[in-house]
């Protein structure tokens, strides 16, 4: 009797150890970072928005055009800058 409830429990937390760690693995984020240049001249672009798609989170760039946010897998990042497309 004993040993067929420590088999019972021992399935049960191992059932429950991968639950937790495929949930952490689902909603892992990432660290993006980079700089933003103009594409003719190749100087950087203080102050371009960037942010992620149909959300309100993002970033601005810094005087450098440096820039760095988190992501999760399929996020879609935005780069707007007033006088040119967004992209």
């Amino acid at each position: 009797m004993l040993n067929n409830y420590a088999y019972r429990f021992g399935v049960k937390m191992v059932l429950v150890l991968i639950f937790l760690l495929s949930a952490g693995f689902a909603f892992a984020q990432e660290e993006i970072s980079g700089k933003v240049v103009d594409a003719t001249s190749g100087q950087s672009m203080p102050g371009t928005s960037v942010y992620l798609k149909g959300t309100t989170m993002g970033t601005l760039t810094d005087v450098n055009g440096l820039f760095s946010i988190n992501v999760n897998m399929g996020d879609v990042i935005v780069f707007s800058y007033v006088g040119y497309l967004t992209n």
